[in-house]
């Protein structure tokens, strides 16, 4: 039987054993936690150094860390440049040590050290567009890259570090706007990007800048308006914008800034300044804008009255108006005028030229009641001065009073190639049209201006082509022509130039007469006659010398008749036929008045018949071929002949001995010639 004692003693070793099984479980779990930890260490720290001893390879000067000892542990390596936390190097910090990368390319090997949290390149020589794999940095915290030769655009994969709190890239060669998704980094709490070539303007998203305390964009391109949502980032402590293109005002939203102690506005455009009731500024600085008393001085009353500004910065301001030159003629009344700053009374303004002083005191304009060019042709200007400002001067109304030129212009025409001189300027066909300038040659010195229009006359050459009837005279400019071909004429035109005109003459075709005469088959002793004109155009009128107007003449007499045809050209040629003539041609005349040629002749060859000049037959011809049977060859066909000469074709005729029969179909021509084909 147990005790009650013995019980309670077995319950307490039971308890313990317990506790002792549990301690021993979180030993051994720790244990193991531990080892785990100590080989992700390891290899964590295995890892940067490599890419801590790779990037150290890849630099052409190592400057004042050419003695790390890569040996050593991370932390002992650099302790100034390089931060080691939880077995990852956290900072990386290269300013100032004397290194250049190879080829002063950007040295991509930092992006190995995957847990870096700042990131100092700058006075490292690099030359090299930011690379994109900048975006392995994902815990990146700070970048500086300063003092170097960056170019190419801010890539927009710096915007995907959403750790990034700093941004920092002072006197680079960047250009391009900022990217647009920087916008969206809300952990950003300075962006310096001073001293670049950076374009565009502030975008109304950096409203969605929340964290961001300091905004340095000065010496840049930028421009336009400084958006009123710049207001919304609360935490603003400094806004450095100077040497931009930043115009009209800056919002006055601004004075809503309760942190804001430094605004740098100096060097842009701004023409008007809001009054900051609120803010509790430093530094603010205005000069180098287009700024007056009316903007200035209502704002250095304030800050005087608060006690709070310690350096406003005004004195220099740009000129106000804009330079211009007035032309005046001689006697003109002239005022120069400002109404810069009038709301401000106690302002003192000089009028000048030439530097010397013309009124000294409140006036708004100086009058001048007669322009002499001898006397007030000057530059003048106003100078704005306000004794609560010292030191600024307002220069406005900046003038430059001239006489006005006397205008003269030559106008002149001269023919191709030729030209002419002024005041040593060469006038020709290149340079038609120029304006010379001539200093003090006009009434009271005034410049006188001597424009010079020059037209020039080419020289003409024209060509024209026409027809003439044979045997007319062609006429063009008071020059007759008898023949056709090539002519050219030269003469002066109204302006005496060169011209040329060249003709090209042709004939109309010769109308041409292969008469025919028949006894009438009607009335004996009479006959008709067919002239048979050819040789001109189709459309002919006829007028006999018996008042006949038909192309025959029928039932005629025997007589002489004469016929005048007019062709559709106006071509006119008179024709004679003496029917008296109509007597039979015996066979030896015949022998004597016709040549025919070659004899012999070969097949398929043409043999030409010749007609002595006094042989005249009033009748149309025609010509059979006959073999020694007395076979015809040929039909009855009619001898087409010009000039006392025809042409007849031998066809496919066998050698041998031919009859040649020339005649007409009235009987006065029979005429028999032996031909021999070959």
């Amino acid at each position: 039987m147990v005790t009650k004692p013995q019980n309670n003693r077995l319950k307490l070793d039971k308890n313990r054993m317990k506790r002792n099984c549990i301690k021993f479980l979180v030993w051994l779990c720790v244990s193991l936690s531990m080892s785990l930890a100590a080989q992700d260490c390891h290899i964590s720290r295995q890892s940067d150094s490599l890419a801590l001893l790779s990037l150290f390879n890849s630099l052409e000067v190592k400057g004042q860390i050419y003695e790390w000892d890569f040996k050593l542990p991370l932390e002992q390596i650099d302790p100034i440049s390089i931060k080691v936390e939880n077995c990852r190097i956290v900072k990386l910090d290269l300013k100032l040590k004397g290194i250049v990368t190879k080829d002063k390319k950007f040295p991509v090997e930092v992006f190995n050290l995957t847990g870096l949290k700042e990131l100092n390149l700058s006075d490292c020589g690099i030359e090299d567009l930011i690379p994109s794999q900048i975006n392995n940095l994902t815990s990146l915290e700070k970048l500086e890259i300063d003092n170097s030769k960056l170019y190419g655009a801010i890539p927009n994969e710096i915007c995907s570090l959403k750790s990034l709190k700093s941004i920092s890239f002072i006197k680079n060669k960047l250009n391009g706007n900022i990217p647009d998704d920087l916008y969206n980094m809300k952990s950003l709490e300075e962006i310096n990007f001073r001293g670049n070539l950076l374009e565009g303007s502030i975008s109304p998203k950096i409203k969605n800048l929340s964290e961001l305390k300091y905004l340095r964009i000065g010496d840049n391109k930028f421009s336009g308006l400084v958006p009123d949502e710049i207001s919304e980032c609360k935490k603003l402590v400094a806004i450095s914008i100077q040497n931009n293109f930043f115009e009209k005002t800056i919002p006055s939203s601004i004075g809503s800034l309760n942190y804001l102690t430094y605004l740098n506005l100096e060097n842009n455009l701004f023409t008007e300044i809001p009054i900051l009731q609120n803010v509790s500024l430093a530094d603010f600085l205005i000069s180098y804008n287009k700024l007056t008393t009316e903007d200035i001085l209502p704002i250095k009353r304030l800050h005087e009255t608060n006690k709070i500004l310690i350096n406003f910065r005004y004195e220099i301001q740009d000129t106000v108006d804009e330079s211009s030159t007035v032309l005046l003629n001689p006697g003109d009344q002239y005022i120069l005028n400002t109404d810069i700053d009038k709301s401000i009374a106690t302002n003192k303004r000089i009028w000048m030229r030439y530097g010397e002083t013309l009124v000294n005191g409140e006036a708004y304009s100086y009058k001048i009641n007669s322009y002499n060019n001898l006397t007030d042709k000057a530059y003048y200007h106003c100078v704005i001065s306000n004794a609560e400002l010292p030191g600024l001067n307002i220069i406005v109304k900046k003038e430059t009073l001239n006489g006005k030129p006397q205008i003269n212009t030559i106008r002149k025409s001269l023919c191709e190639g030729k030209y002419d001189t002024y005041e040593n300027i060469i006038i020709d066909e290149n340079h038609p049209r120029d304006t010379i300038l001539l200093k003090g040659k006009a009434y009271q010195n005034c410049d006188s201006i001597l424009i010079l229009d020059y037209t020039f006359i080419p020289n003409s050459k024209t060509t024209i082509s026409d027809k003439f009837c044979v045997g007319s005279i062609y006429t063009i400019n008071n020059q007759q022509y008898k023949f056709p071909g090539l002519h050219i004429q030269k003469f002066k035109n109204y302006l005496g130039c060169d011209s040329t005109l060249i003709i090209y003459l042709e004939q109309y075709n010769e109308m041409l007469s292969a008469p025919n005469v028949k006894k009438n088959t009607v009335n004996s002793g009479m006959y008709d006659l067919d002239p048979n004109i050819y040789n001109n155009a189709d459309q002919k009128t006829y007028k006999w010398s018996n008042a006949t107007y038909e192309k025959t003449l029928t039932n005629v007499p025997l007589g002489i008749y004469k016929l005048t045809v007019t062709d559709q050209n106006g071509c006119i040629k008179e024709f004679s036929y003496n029917l008296n003539t109509l007597t039979a041609i015996n066979a030896q005349e015949l022998e004597s008045k016709i040549v025919i040629s070659p004899n012999p002749c070969v097949n398929n060859q043409s043999i030409e018949i010749q007609f002595e000049d006094d042989f005249n037959s009033l009748n149309q011809l025609y010509y059979t071929i006959s073999n020694a049977n007395g076979q015809s060859a040929n039909n009855d066909l009619p001898l087409e002949y010009n000039q006392r000469k025809s042409t007849v074709q031998i066809f496919n005729l066998v050698p041998g001995v031919y009859v040649l029969n020339i005649h007409d179909h009235v009987g006065l021509v029979n005429f028999n010639k032996k031909i021999i084909i070959q």
